[in-house]
């Protein structure tokens, strides 16, 4: 089965796409965001209506996790094998996958970032990386019309493992960059 464009260009992502492109445009750019200090932009009202709605994403995204979670896992709609599996993808793997890319950021660019900044920024590199899944993909997944009780299912799961993988994780890796880095 393959995905749609009507599946892959939901809402969020059409957004995103509109606001890189007026972001990278410098004649929207201009109408939109503060060009110089003390000259505001024409459409700079605009702009900020938009960031104050774009403030209560987060809340909504969280609302419609606990409606998805409100009756608990479904794990009818994805074994716990999978969600298992997917849990360690997420939160071990892809912490993994994060090391080798820091690794081979500080080996091609070693003067890239400097010290004193250089341990925070491979620790959020790192902890973006090993954080649970994010509520805005229950969101993308059911506006593309997939299965919205298997990813809240996921995401539930990674959230019950979160605090014992993120502890061991991030305390793994925080003792590898005073060593390594």
């Amino acid at each position: 089965h393959h995905l749609g464009r009507h599946q892959v260009l939901v809402a969020p992502v059409r957004a995103t796409l509109c606001g890189l492109l007026l972001g990278i445009v410098p004649f929207t750019r201009r109408l939109l965001v503060n060009p110089s200090e003390g000259d505001p932009a024409p459409l700079g009202w605009l702009a900020k209506g938009l960031d104050e709605l774009g403030s209560a994403a987060v809340p909504a995204n969280l609302i419609t996790l606990g409606v998805s979670l409100a009756d608990g896992p479904d794990f009818s709609a994805i074994s716990l094998g999978q969600c298992a599996a997917i849990t360690a993808a997420k939160m071990v793997l892809m912490p993994l996958v994060a090391v080798g890319v820091i690794l081979l950021d500080k080996a091609l660019f070693p003067a890239h970032i400097e010290a004193p900044y250089d341990q925070p920024y491979y620790l959020m590199t790192f902890v973006v990386a090993a954080t649970p899944t994010a509520n805005t993909v229950l969101v993308m997944c059911t506006l593309g019309g997939q299965d919205r009780s298997a990813m809240a299912t996921c995401i539930f799961a990674q959230y019950c493992a979160a605090p014992v993988v993120l502890t061991l994780t991030i305390s793994g890796f925080i003792a590898f960059m005073v060593e390594a880095l």
